[in-house]
């Protein structure tokens, strides 16, 4: 239940997310803040960053729990990954998550971390995230960590829940329009 919830949040957070693609779009980025938002004791810190087109983006969560932290990864591909994703914190060695999965137009994957890398990500700058997909582009996202610490260490919000009654007409049309939405941002190769 908790790894189902985990990867829904981490796979709604790859669409915040910024891909190198052919299409300008795609550079044009735009950068999330960090954040925290808590579900009882599990706490969840991400940031994101995404192009003006679709898919191009990336993001990363760090989960919390009362017995575990752990850090996931995504990216924002038209095709599935060849390569492993890698993070690199500053200029310091990768760390290969060579068991990616991918969902729809992003692939991602979580490993488990200590509060030493807790602290390395407080006190470093930048956090790249990288890997080749199967057309052997690069992809990569590059997110600032300015804030990280103060989300990191700040509370947590909770998340609303919303409750609503959707027809089956407007749960059609709100379909359709995001559908349509989807294909004039569509990124082009």
């Amino acid at each position: 239940m908790k790894a189902a919830l985990l990867w829904s949040i981490a796979s709604f957070l790859t669409l915040i997310g910024s891909a190198v693609a052919a299409d300008p779009r795609a550079a044009q980025l735009t950068y999330e803040p960090w954040a925290k938002s808590c579900i009882g004791t599990i706490c969840f810190v991400g940031s994101g960053v995404r192009g003006a087109c679709h898919p191009s983006g990336g993001g990363l969560l760090v989960f919390v729990d009362d017995k575990s932290l752990g850090l996931s990864a995504y990216l924002a591909t038209k095709r599935p990954l060849q390569s492993a994703i890698s993070i690199r914190i500053d200029q310091g060695n990768p760390v290969v998550i060579s068991d990616h999965k991918c969902v729809a137009t992003s692939c991602g994957g979580k490993f488990a971390i200590d509060k030493e890398y807790v602290e390395r990500l407080k006190r470093s700058h930048t956090i790249v995230v990288e890997a080749t997909d199967g057309s052997h582009t690069r992809i990569g996202v590059s997110l600032p960590l300015v804030g990280f610490a103060e989300a990191f260490d700040g509370p947590g919000t909770e998340p609303q829940a919303r409750e609503e009654t959707v027809s089956k007409e407007k749960m059609k049309e709100m379909m359709e329009r995001a559908e349509a939405d989807k294909r004039e941002y569509e990124c082009k190769d």
